[in-house]
Parts: C-alpha cells; sequence; structure tokens
C-alpha cells in the first residue's frame, strides 16, 4: 500500500481494522462468543486498496470498531420486534468497578482470558482493574464533566443494574471493542434509543495478529493498556449516543467522527487515531467528510480534533443534543456549531489551512502533533506555460481537494508555487450521494484580466469560481521558490535508533521535488524488503531527499546492522547502503 511518509513514526502503520457487518445465516440462539461466530466482514474499506496490498504483499487497511451495518440490522430487529443472536456469554466471574457503574465480566484461562496477573492482591487480575478505572473514567469525563446524557440502565440483564462490559479475544477479528444494542430504550426524538452493553479485547496484544492466513497484519495500532483507554472512551461514547440520543442508523460516519473525538479528548497521549492520517493525507477525494461511511469517522478524527480546539466540547455536546430533532448527522453537526455563532461551512472551510499546514509547514497553531503527520497530496499539480492555466472539476460533498500550480524555475531552486484548497460546503446532500459535486473553475495568467487578482510579485494573476458560490470556499498558498542541492550520500550514516529521528536519502541531479515522488525500497542483509513505499520528494535544509524515520511497514524499529535501499523516480534508479545501531 502506497502512503506518503515524511517524519510520522506512527504514520507509517497500516489503517488497522475492519468493521464486523452481520451475522451469518443459521445462528439464531444460543450463546455466542464474538470470535467463535462466523461473523462476516465487510472489508469495502480494504478493497479500494486491495490491488496496492497485492503489489506491495501487505495487507488491505481495515476498520477499527464494530460499530457499523452489524450495529444497524440489530437495532432495527429490536424495533421490529425479531429475535435477536444472544450475544452476553457467562463467564467465570465478574467484578463492580469502583465506582459501581459497570460491571467487567471476565475469564481466566481459556481462549479469552486475562492474565491472572494481581500485583495489588485484591483477588482481581490487574488487567481487569485498569478495564474498570477508564471506563469509570470515561464516565466520569463524559456525562459527569462534559454533560452528556448517561446510558439508560438494562435492568438485571447480566446479573444487575450496572452497565455491562465483556472481555473477550477480539484479537484474531482485528477490532479493539464493540457496543452491543440489547434493548429498546424508547425514542430520542426522531431515533429509537436503545440499551447496550460493550465487549472489549482482553489484552490488546502486539502479538495480536489478523488476516487470511497468508497475509498478517498487527491487529492493533495502540496495544496494551494504551489501546484499551481510547477503546472504553471510544466504544462508551457510542453507549452514550445510542442510549441518550438515538441512532443516526445511516450515518456511521457521525457516530464514529463523535467516538474518535472521545478517545483524543479523554487521553490526548495516546495516538490511535493517527493510523489513518497517511490514507487521509494522500486520498481526500476517496474519505470527503460528506460521505457517509465509517471510515469517514475515522479519518477525520483530525477534523474533530480542530473543532475540540476551536469550540471546545461544547461542539460535540451540542450536535448530539440538536440529533434527536435533526434530519441526519451532518444537520446535527451545523446547528450544535450554529450555537456557538458558527457553521459547518464556517468550520470546514477553515480545516484547509490545518490539512496544509503540517510536517515542516507546522506552524504550532494547528494541529498538535502536526510537524509528525505528512504532506496533504495534491489532487492536481499544473506547470505554467503561456498564455495560461485553466483547471475545472468537481467536488463531491465536503470534499476538499488541493491543487498546485507551478511557475518557471531555474535548475538549481525549486519553483515558486501557488497551492489551492478547493472545497465543497454542500450541507444539503452530505450523507446522501457522491453524485452531487460543485463545479470549480481555475485559471491563471501571465497578463492582468478581468476579476483575476496578483499573485503576490510572482507577476501572474488567478481567478477561482464556482457555479454555487455560497457551496464553495477555497485558500490560496503562495511559496517562493529555494535554492537546492543534492547531499553526495545517505545521512546520517550510521543511522542511531535512540538519537536519529529520519534518515534522509540523495536525490538524483536536476529532479523537480515540487512535483514528484519516489518509490524508496529498504533490504536487510539478507535482501529480504523491511519497507517499500512511494515517499514525497522534499527539501532539507536546501537539500533535495527523500526522508524516512527508520521503521517498517509494521512500525518497527530496525535492528542493527547493514542496509540497501533504493531510490525508483520515473525511469531512473539509484542505490547505496547505511548502517543501523542500536545503542540499547
Amino acid at each position: 500500500m502506497k502512503v506518503y511518509l515524511r517524519r510520522s513514526a506512527a504514520a507509517i502503520q497500516l489503517v488497522l481494522t475492519c468493521t464486523l457487518t452481520a451475522l451469518v445465516a443459521g445462528v439464531s440462539t444460543g450463546e455466542l462468543r464474538m470470535q467463535d461466530s462466523q461473523i462476516a466482514t465487510d472489508c469495502a474499506c480494504g478493497a479500494d486498496h486491495g490491488a496496492e496490498a497485492a503489489a506491495t504483499g501487505l495487507p488491505s487497511p481495515f476498520r477499527k470498531c464494530g460499530f457499523t451495518s452489524f450495529t444497524v440490522k440489530r437495532m432495527q430487529d429490536i424495533l421490529a420486534g425479531g429475535q435477536q443472536v444472544q450475544m452476553r456469554r457467562t463467564t467465570q466471574f465478574s467484578t463492580p468497578s469502583p465506582s459501581g457503574r459497570f460491571l467487567i465480566h471476565y475469564d481466566v484461562g481459556g481462549v479469552d482470558g486475562v492474565a491472572d496477573i494481581d500485583d495489588n492482591s485484591n483477588n482481581v487480575p490487574d488487567y481487569v482493574d485498569s478495564v474498570a478505572f477508564y471506563f469509570d473514567h470515561a464516565w466520569r469525563v463524559e456525562v459527569d464533566e462534559i454533560g452528556f446524557g448517561a446510558p439508560p440502565a438494562d435492568g438485571n440483564n447480566g446479573g444487575s443494574a450496572a452497565y455491562d462490559i465483556y472481555i473477550e479475544d477480539l484479537g484474531p477479528r482485528g477490532i479493539y471493542g464493540l457496543t452491543v444494542p440489547d434493548s429498546s430504550a424508547g425514542t430520542g426524538g426522531r431515533y429509537g434509543r436503545f440499551t447496550t452493553f460493550i465487549i472489549v479485547d482482553n489484552n490488546f496484544s502486539p502479538l495480536d495478529k489478523t488476516g487470511d492466513g497468508v497475509l498478517q497484519r498487527q491487529s492493533y495500532f495502540e496495544k496494551g493498556i494504551r489501546a484499551l483507554r481510547v477503546t472504553a472512551a471510544h466504544e462508551f461514547h457510542h453507549a452514550i449516543q445510542l442510549g441518550a440520543y438515538g441512532s443516526v442508523q445511516n450515518e456511521c460516519s457521525i457516530h464514529e467522527f463523535s467516538s474518535t473525538w472521545a478517545e483524543f479528548r479523554l487521553h490526548p497521549d495516546v495516538y490511535d487515531l493517527e493510523q489513518f492520517i497517511p490514507s487521509l493525507f494522500r486520498n481526500l477525494d476517496k474519505f470527503n467528510f460528506g460521505n457517509n461511511d465509517c471510515d469517514v469517522g475515522y479519518h477525520y478524527g483530525v477534523f474533530a480534533q480542530m473543532l475540540q480546539a476551536r469550540q471546545g466540547d461544547a461542539a460535540m455536546l451540542n450536535t448530539w443534543e440538536a440529533v434527536t430533532n435533526s434530519n441526519n448527522g451532518y444537520d446535527a453537526l451545523d446547528e450544535g456549531l450554529r450555537m456557538l455563532n458558527s457553521s459547518l461551512a464556517d468550520e470546514y472551510c477553515a480545516f484547509s489551512d490545518w490539512l496544509y499546514h503540517t510536517d515542516y509547514r507546522d506552524r504550532g497553531e494547528e494541529l498538535v502533533r502536526g510537524s509528525t503527520y505528512p504532506l496533504v497530496s495534491f489532487h492536481t499539480v499544473e506547470r505554467f506555460s503561456e498564455p495560461s492555466i485553466n483547471l475545472s472539476g468537481g467536488l463531491k460533498p465536503f470534499e476538499q481537494r488541493f491543487v498546485r500550480l507551478l511557475f518557471p524555475q531555474s535548475e538549481a531552486e525549486t519553483p515558486d508555487t501557488v497551492d489551492l484548497a478547493l472545497v465543497n460546503l454542500d450541507l444539503l446532500n452530505a450523507g446522501e450521494t457522491d453524485n452531487a459535486t460543485v463545479t470549480y473553475s481555475v485559471v491563471c495568467t501571465s497578463t492582468p484580466r478581468e476579476g483575476a487578482e496578483p499573485i503576490g510579485n510572482t507577476g501572474y494573476y488567478l481567478s477561482v469560481n464556482s457555479d454555487h458560490e455560497n457551496l464553495f470556499c477555497y485558500s490560496k498558498y503562495l511559496n517562493t521558490g529555494v535554492l537546492t542541492n543534492a547531499p553526495p550520500a545517505v545521512f546520517p550514516n550510521p543511522f542511531v535508533v535512540e538519537r536519529d529521528e529520519q534518515l534522509f536519502f540523495p536525490l538524483q541531479p536536476n529532479i523537480d521535488v515540487e512535483v514528484q515522488s519516489a518509490v524508496l525500497t529498504v533490504y536487510d542483509a539478507a535482501m529480504t524488503i523491511v519497507y517499500s513505499e512511494e515517499t514525497p520528494l522534499s527539501v532539507e535544509n536546501n537539500l533535495r531527499v527523500v526522508a524516512w524515520d527508520g521503521r517498517t511497514a509494521m512500525g518497527d524499529q530496525l535492528s542493527s546492522g547493514v542496509y540497501i535501499y533504493s531510490l525508483e523516480y520515473k525511469d531512473s534508479q539509484s542505490a547505496g547502503k547505511f548502517l543501523v545501531k542500536r545503542t540499547e
């Protein structure tokens, strides 16, 4: 899978998890383990990248949480009075959380068992203590502090009136957790509400793998307690959504967008949402925010991060309070922001700046870890030739599209460029269809023309227009060319894992770094590929290079030893070797 990488250690991992969708026919009654039930998987999210996966030998990306068509189907069946597959299972033990709000069900030993380590000698495994602690924390912050409604009680299902958490081995399924609708809790305005229970993994082990037996991947991006922390925040937020406000049943994107927000709101030092950064930054046309898909919700965690920074907790709280009387989740998000004297259009237009200012463009004013994120990819790169550049196209609902215009330059410098972020703000069709588009036109000339504005001191003039000006916005960024040189060899060499953040590989002379990318492939001493990705060419300290953070495609640090690399650029190739040292 092609991933544009510059400085992000987190960004090199695959989008990890695939969603649960439906129980196979023929399973209707009896206790059912998540792992043993023949659960069909809808990997449409990975299918888009199937060709890339086959070409690279890496698994396709998968979804993270079990909230999708499986959840919707179960809710529909509940409202229709249909019989449900029993997904609660009998466990060896159960214990209340310190607050008494949760009852944790678990085994010790067996497939689903937790490790029987009990360092605090309270006769409860330490992992179970952690599950209880972090779900209590989720309730305390999301309900008591922020003010979301609490999920409704389920009577005595599970053995008490407390909210039930079941611990199972989800690793082979590649999901972190699942919030399961259990029974109807009435309506929340327009939408049905439900009692629920939650299933979480039994250890989030780095050894957990999932795949088809041939192509295997690690099940979890963050692992161990760090993964547990964000899973508790994420899944409990689903319980709040379904229980206190009602399911926006046809808009998984809004559910996952909001639950991904809960992850970093409660645990800003855990970076699980960053597994989706590479695919978002290189595929904005595929993951337009107005596309109702679970993947969209995961990928736009960075947009939720912006809303939190600009509008605080009220943005998401207002959204869910508006859900009960809104036509859909996008309308609710807009209404929630209007309560704060903003709008979804205003915020999404401002989001262009946050997408653009990452990596070396980071100003410390946008995304918290923006300097570690890759640069956004350009949909179109056009070099100026007299008398003009003329571009046009159509944008899907809430699509961000970046285009770059390049102006003539000498061999020794990068070109002056103007980068444009073009944005569709069509709220009416958000979540409905990708067929509704807003068209745009971009005209750049070397002579003044009516309606055009000068581009700095470049001597060029620009006009950007749309057939629906009220549904369209754009941002413009001018970059002045700089003198560059080619380094003689890869550096630093040796690469010291504990000291150095990046390796820089030299580009051949006269390469246009503003336009192209190169395929970087790294081999170990046995000539086994440890990394192979398409990576943007860049300028570091006026040197033309390809930058890499020294981690494998699965995010592992390199072992000490000699490595061989190759750079493929168009029809040319260069190669060399470097040494890796580890001090630990």
